[in-house]
């Protein structure tokens, strides 16, 4: 009986030993066991493992996973569950960056939104053409008209047109002429290539206009120039990959050959600062007609401060510029231009690659012009110029020597 009772006696102790030691395993609120949807008393999955920007996974979940002797526990599996329901949580809350992740790891940035398109037809009323183009928020519109002269009417950031209206007679708008201005004689300009109401009449300059559809290229041809024995060519076309303009003015001789060069005439109205690269030289201005018009010099830069009022009368600037650009900013957009630079040998008689001129309060012209070169008989010239219209930059200020401003120019025009 004795031996009885104490086999009876250890197997009672076995059972109790092994019950306390299972019970001490499981951690006495059974937590080994729950799912992973259930790790958190509030459903988030983030309290046992965080997946930080690189995608790692916190050490939450290596916590829960040390109660394996081997260290390779089931837990180290939910935790990697764990981790992959975080990260595509985290994924989609940062959607707000532009970038989501797929399964397999790999990025698609949300550039749909972002990406250039084109509005549709080209021509459109009144005798306007269009190139018109959306990038996020923002809205290009570039419009021109074969009258007076093939003159670019509009050039606009959200409506907001930098090129000037009809105000003043002539005094609107961008236009082309041909330098020197000497090879034309007193003013106005050929009848052929621009439109003077007070000289010319009520007749306005009519210029054959075709559309490419395949690169949505605007073209203008202007008949011969009688007095040059030379027409004028204007292709326009919209650069997508920038957000801008592309414009291209051919020269081609109908006649014998000559020497001439491009000049571009964009009108603003007054209240904004136009600066560029300085050169290296000015032309001293000869004009009695004229005033100089006041210009700083600063870091290499000039500028001209047209939010200053300026008397009755005409002003002018003329000398060379540097890079290949020239800017103007009415403080809620930047204009840049962006063409060859050429050297101050090469530019007209008594004019220069960089021109600026004020007519009193009422009007600004932005110009600018190519070398003057030698045209063969039945050949042709042809210049490109590149049109960017932006949101004026938020680290710039609207003031004459503004470095940022300078700044983002540079960077984008390279």
């Amino acid at each position: 009986m004795a031996i009885k009772a104490i086999i009876v006696a250890m197997a009672l102790f076995f059972t109790l030993f092994t019950f306390l030691q299972v019970a001490g395993c499981s951690g006495g609120d059974g937590s080994q066991n729950r799912p992973v949807s259930d790790l958190s008393s509030d459903g988030d999955s983030d309290s046992d493992t965080d997946s930080d920007s690189d995608g790692d996974t916190d050490g939450d979940s290596d916590s829960d996973s040390d109660s394996d002797s081997d260290g390779d526990s089931d837990s180290d599996s939910d935790a990697d569950e764990d981790s992959e329901k975080d990260t595509d949580s985290n994924s989609e809350d940062e959607s707000d960056t532009g970038t989501d992740t797929d399964s397999e790891g790999s990025t698609d940035t949300e550039s749909a939104s972002e990406e250039t398109e084109l509005i549709l037809p080209i021509k459109r009323s009144g005798g306007i053409f269009a190139l018109e183009m959306t990038k996020g928020a923002d809205t290009l519109l570039f419009e021109c008209t074969g009258d007076e002269g093939g003159l670019i009417t509009t050039f606009a950031l959200n409506n907001e047109n930098i090129l000037s209206e009809k105000k003043a007679p002539n005094g609107y708008g961008s236009t082309f002429w041909i330098a020197p201005q000497t090879s034309w004689g007193n003013w106005p300009p050929p009848e052929e290539i621009y439109y003077e109401p007070d000289s010319h009449g009520s007749d306005k300059t009519d210029i054959s206009v075709v559309v490419d559809e395949d690169t949505n290229t605007i073209e203008m041809t202007s008949t011969t120039i009688s007095s040059l024995g030379v027409k004028v060519v204007k292709r326009f076309s919209p650069d997508m990959e920038n957000f801008a303009i592309n414009l291209e003015y051919v020269i081609v001789d109908d006649g014998s050959s000559k020497e001439l060069a491009p000049w571009e005439i964009s009108r603003v109205v007054p209240g904004g600062i136009t600066f560029f690269p300085t050169g290296s030289g000015v032309v001293k201005e000869t004009d009695s007609n004229m005033k100089t018009l006041p210009t700083t010099d600063e870091n290499n830069v000039t500028w001209m401060d047209h939010t200053e009022e300026y008397d009755e009368g005409n002003y002018r600037y003329k000398a060379d510029g540097s890079d290949g650009w020239l800017a103007h900013t009415n403080g809620d957009v930047v204009f840049i231009k962006s063409f060859k630079d050429e050297p101050f040998s090469a530019r007209p008689d008594d004019q220069a690659e960089i021109q600026l001129f004020v007519n009193g309060g009422i009007y600004e012209e932005v110009e600018m012009m190519g070398a003057q070169e030698s045209i063969p008989s039945g050949g042709e010239s042809a210049w490109q110029v590149k049109w960017y219209l932006d949101v004026f930059p938020e680290e710039a200020t609207f003031e004459v020597g503004d470095q940022s401003l300078v700044d983002y120019v540079d960077a984008r025009v390279q």
